[in-house]
């Protein structure tokens, strides 16, 4: 038996924004899929990363290493340039790790998740109840 109110999220949620590229470039770090990016953001990776950079109609593909911490530490460099030159905002000094397959990818600066497209993986408790007084939601 279906309660009403779950009928009510699942109408709220089909109605939320969902994502779909108009411009981005699907970003591919060591030939995996990890994001998408503004062309700017992919100018700029381009001028970054130099040779280790191949920018096609639809993608951007960047060579780091083969290792997650060899990658994090050239993701890391990038994600400082892009910092400097004003096309990351937010630096909080926060290690964020980006998984793949269940295993740790790269760990880079969080800051550095939105505008490379990356998703971040996190917990947040939500709540309701619906009691005399009408529904009550709890967001942390």
């Amino acid at each position: 038996m279906s309660h009403p109110l779950i009928a009510d999220i699942l109408n709220f949620l089909q109605k939320m924004p969902r994502f779909t590229p108009l411009d981005e470039l699907r970003l591919h770090i060591d030939d995996v899929a990890v994001g998408w990016v503004k062309p700017a953001i992919a100018d700029a990776l381009v001028a970054i990363a130099g040779a280790h950079a191949m920018r096609k109609t639809e993608s951007l593909h960047l060579r780091a290493a083969s290792d997650g911490v060899g990658r994090s530490i050239v993701v890391q460099g990038w994600a400082h340039a892009l910092h400097e030159q004003g096309l990351l905002q937010n630096w909080r000094d926060e290690p964020m790790t980006l998984m793949h397959q269940g295993h740790s990818f790269l760990t880079t600066e969080r800051a550095a998740f939105r505008s490379l497209g990356m998703a971040t993986q996190s917990v947040h408790l939500n709540g309701w109840l619906t009691s005399p007084d009408g529904m009550q939601i709890w967001v942390a």
